[in-house]
């Protein structure tokens, strides 16, 4: 019964389709499954785009737990960050753009819904732009997950540049 209301999700999910992502749709990872004592623990997340507002998120967590109620079995949220995406407009994302590009010769932005904290800065009205070193996606969470030395030496310097031209 619950499988079945994940299912209905994920071709709901089609529905929200958002161009620009490396994943263009929401999704629903089902990251570990542990049988316990008392029962079987199942933990995940949803990882939504910034075109998903929180009623549509709330809706869908909803539909979840009501499976989850119909079979005695028990649905906690544990976490909620809203979907995060960095303005081009900005004067932050336009120097972090100009330094990438002095760096690299690119200064293109990408899309990725991952959770990260930028949403809750962004919503106490901080600047911000989710940048990391190495290859994230096939490559995070993924066993013998690495980074290469060198892409952690060119992330250093972006943060020193950075620190440079907006902080100092």
């Amino acid at each position: 019964h619950i499988w079945r209301a994940v299912l209905n999700l994920e071709k709901e999910f089609r529905n929200y389709k958002e161009d620009g992502f490396i994943y263009p749709y929401p999704s629903l990872v089902i990251g570990q499954i542990r049988t316990l004592e008392d029962g079987v623990e199942a933990t995940g997340s949803c990882r939504i785009p910034p075109s998903v507002g929180e009623e549509t998120y709330e809706r869908w967590m909803g539909l979840l737990n009501s499976a989850c109620l119909e079979v005695g079995a028990e649905f906690k949220i544990l976490d909620y960050k809203p979907a995060f995406e960095s303005s081009v407009g900005l004067e932050f994302v336009s120097t972090c753009q100009s330094l990438l590009k002095e760096m690299t010769g690119e200064s293109r932005l990408g899309k990725l819904a991952a959770s990260t904290e930028a949403s809750v800065f962004n919503r106490l009205g901080i600047d911000c732009l989710v940048f990391g070193p190495g290859q994230s996606v096939g490559n995070s969470h993924e066993p013998n997950e690495s980074i290469m030395i060198d892409d952690l030496e060119a992330a250093k310097e972006f943060y020193v540049r950075v620190i440079e031209k907006v902080c100092l």
